[in-house]
């Protein structure tokens, strides 16, 4: 298909097109049927560039995992807002050993909720799976220890943005 940019919220009304987005680079994740959506989407968009999760989204961290799985050797830019991830990193620390080419990661600012969360086993998994990382941008969220980022900046040369 032609369609690189999809935004759930507009396709509750045309479900049945979802298997004809073969060609989707972009998707921003953000509807109360994202449920539903997600599981055929990880079926026939697989190579997704950029995934926007949205606090809104219906998701389950199951589903969104499957996702990220579906499309783990082309995903650049991962937007995490879910509110399954304001509890914990561990959708994070478990959606990073799938995204190796992964560029730029973005905690979104639902989860200033939680700032005494600690990011290390996240920030540790993506110095440890992602060596083309350029941007980590956890302005909102939660805290990593000085090692953590250390080992992230070493492993990580191409880093040139950290944002806590």
């Amino acid at each position: 298909s032609r369609i690189r940019r999809l935004h759930t919220y507009y396709l509750s009304h045309c479900m049945h097109s979802l298997p004809h987005l073969t060609g989707l680079r972009e998707l921003y994740v953000g509807s109360h049927v994202d449920h539903i959506l997600l599981p055929i989407l990880s079926q026939h968009c697989l190579f997704l560039e950029i995934v926007r999760l949205s606090e809104y989204s219906s998701a389950t961290v199951e589903q969104v995992v499957e996702l990220i799985q579906s499309c783990s050797g082309t995903l650049t830019v991962l937007q995490l807002d879910h509110a399954s991830c304001v509890e914990s990193n561990t959708l994070a620390t478990a959606l990073v050993p799938h995204c190796l080419h992964l560029q730029e990661i973005v905690f979104g600012s639902l989860m200033a909720s939680h700032p005494s969360t600690s990011m290390d086993s996240c920030v540790l998994a993506l110095s440890w799976h992602c060596p083309e990382l350029r941007e980590l941008n956890m302005y909102c969220y939660g805290k990593a220890s000085e090692i953590a980022l250390l080992q992230l900046i070493a492993a990580c040369p191409q880093l040139s943005l950290i944002h806590i």
